[in-house]
């Protein structure tokens, strides 16, 4: 049987679009004139996919209507880069809290404005153990405690964002939701910012139990959260030693990621 041809599920007008920033990058600006000639398209769709790029942020125009590159790029460049840093220098310490004790070890961090992503992770040793992938996405974040860390210590704009986003209609894995809306969340957030760390059983994933504390950036807001999962079993009775190694762990992470982005 033969593969099917990824081309055939190419849109040309994105393919397009994303053909003008690599055109952008290699000139320090412009016009949609020279944009069409360039790229050989019609002037008005070249302009069309100029003003589009530009709604968006990913291209800006000067007094004169010439495009550059926006600034948006600049912000997602740094937010991978960013990411792709705190993973790696975050590894060893979720490899020690593996160590210590036998359980899977996530960072994870924001993906969209509702969705948290998993960066990195470590799988637990213990006979019962979660299995993620790196690049995992929960749906909704506050379903899980990583998830609610990173809300707990939002900034005020990005926790509005999110309720503003949130669809409480989608069905989530459990059958009975122990969040059910709005009102109830920010009881549980405004709970994780007094303990200073979130815990749930069950909300993401039938039987599996998660501790999570929050990494913090340099505005006192949350990076990412550091979070171990495992049976209720093999966690619940261990939540004390567990939180201060979690706790100390992003300590020495946020401190080292400060250091090497000097």
């Amino acid at each position: 049987m033969n593969e099917p041809n990824s081309s055939q599920y190419i849109l040309q007008s994105v393919s397009n679009a994303l053909s003008i920033l690599d055109l952008l990058a290699t000139h320090k600006s412009l016009s949609a004139v020279e944009v069409s000639r360039e790229m050989n398209l019609g002037k008005t769709t070249a302009f069309r996919l100029l003003t589009t790029l530009e709604a968006h942020g990913y291209v800006s125009k000067d007094a004169e209507a010439h495009y550059r590159l926006g600034m948006k790029l600049a912000l997602m460049g740094d937010v991978v880069t960013r990411r792709s840093e705190l993973a790696h220098l975050a590894h060893p310490y979720l490899e020690a809290l593996r160590s210590e004790f036998q359980e899977t070890v996530h960072l994870v961090g924001w993906y969209s404005a509702t969705e948290a992503v998993v960066l990195d992770r470590v799988i637990g040793l213990s006979p019962i153990s979660y299995y993620t992938s790196i690049g995992y996405i929960n749906h909704p974040a506050h379903i899980a405690a990583s998830g609610q860390v990173l809300l707990a210590f939002a900034e005020e704009q990005k926790l509005s964002n999110y309720f503003a986003k949130i669809d409480w209609t989608e069905k989530l894995p459990m059958a009975v939701p122990s969040i059910p809306d709005e009102e109830a969340l920010r009881k549980v957030l405004a709970q994780v910012q007094k303990n200073g760390f979130a815990s749930n059983n069950g909300d993401a994933v039938a039987g599996l139990y998660c501790y999570a504390v929050p990494i913090f950036d340099h505005t006192g807001h949350a990076l990412a959260s550091l979070s171990i999962s495992g049976s209720e079993a093999n966690l619940k009775s261990r939540q004390q030693p567990m939180i201060q190694s979690l706790r100390r762990a992003a300590d020495q992470l946020q401190e080292t990621f400060r250091i090497g982005l000097t």
